[in-house]
């Protein structure tokens, strides 16, 4: 008869023996090796559970939205992120309000719910700390300056714009292409060193483990446990496995780096053939008749 052993593993990015910085992939190293037996057959993975927060970035490492005018050039830090254009704009405002030259509210982000269009209304005059501030002219290099480059594929712009302010306005700056800084991943695909035979959105062999629908919004809580977990087949049968790497990927398989810990719990069973002394013997040990 076959008897079935299964092995439930833990995979944390916080808890794991290494983690990227960016937290998109962790390695657990086991202090004992799970040992698959060479006898063992219908050796399989999959993913029973996953665990997270819909905090991926957008902005992946620190950039900045830089800007000039009259009386000089601006950049605003942006740290790596995830942004939306409310978020875009606090860190904008918060800027502004900060420096003496300029009006507090010199910029207003708004996306078009039509057109997912962005548009950004210049107001070249203000106060800034109980100061009037008027300017002349105001340059958004989105192309021509590399540290624009995050936010402005963001924002949809893939030109330079720059305008001159007349009685303190200029005219509404629009985006070039739909804007993409309010839109959330609608798939997060868990891959792992230990799947095999799966395939990819485009067909090709892939190290797909478990696809997770994210249906909730910015920074909450991810839960999802698939109702029938699928079994994929291990790619370290008949062998040691002394380590498990996990990594999160988009439907395109780009990294997915969210600023928040998740975990994830892997399944690992095989099954034995043994008579029946031995299936007596192993009976409450791990091992279940099948």
């Amino acid at each position: 008869m076959y008897i079935e052993k299964n092995i439930p593993v833990l995979i944390s990015s916080k808890s794991a023996t290494n983690s990227n910085a960016d937290r998109s992939t962790c390695q657990l190293v086991f202090s004992r090796p799970i040992q698959i037996p060479n006898e063992a057959v219908n050796v399989e993975v999959a993913a029973t559970q996953f665990y997270g927060q819909n905090t991926f970035r957008n902005i992946p490492q620190a950039s900045a939205f830089v800007f000039t005018t009259n009386v000089g050039t601006h950049t605003v830090p942006l740290p790596a992120g995830c942004y939306t254009l409310d978020a875009f704009s606090e860190a904008v405002e918060f800027f502004l309000s900060e420096a003496a030259a300029l009006p507090d509210r010199l910029f207003t982000f708004t996306r078009s719910t039509a057109t997912g269009i962005v548009s950004v209304d210049v107001d070249g005059t203000g106060s800034s700390d109980g100061t009037v501030v008027d300017l002349l002219s105001v340059a958004i290099p989105f192309a021509s300056n590399a540290a624009n480059a995050p936010i402005a594929t963001l924002l949809g712009f893939t030109s330079d714009k720059t305008v001159a302010v007349t009685n303190g306005r200029s005219d509404v700056l629009q985006g070039d292409t739909v804007a993409t800084i309010d839109d959330t991943p609608h798939m997060l695909n868990v891959h792992t060193d230990l799947t095999h035979g799966a395939m990819d959105a485009k067909g090709d062999p892939s190290t797909l483990l478990l696809s997770v629908p994210i249906s909730v919004p910015l920074g909450a809580s991810i839960a999802y446990q698939p109702s029938e977990p699928i079994f994929h087949e291990c790619s370290s049968a008949s062998s040691n496995i002394t380590s498990i790497i996990a990594t999160l990927r988009e439907h395109d398989e780009s990294i997915l780096a969210p600023f928040s810990d998740w975990w994830v719990q892997i399944d690992i069973r095989y099954q034995l053939y043994v008579d029946d002394d031995t299936s007596a013997a192993l009976h409450g040990k791990g091992y279940a008749l099948n």
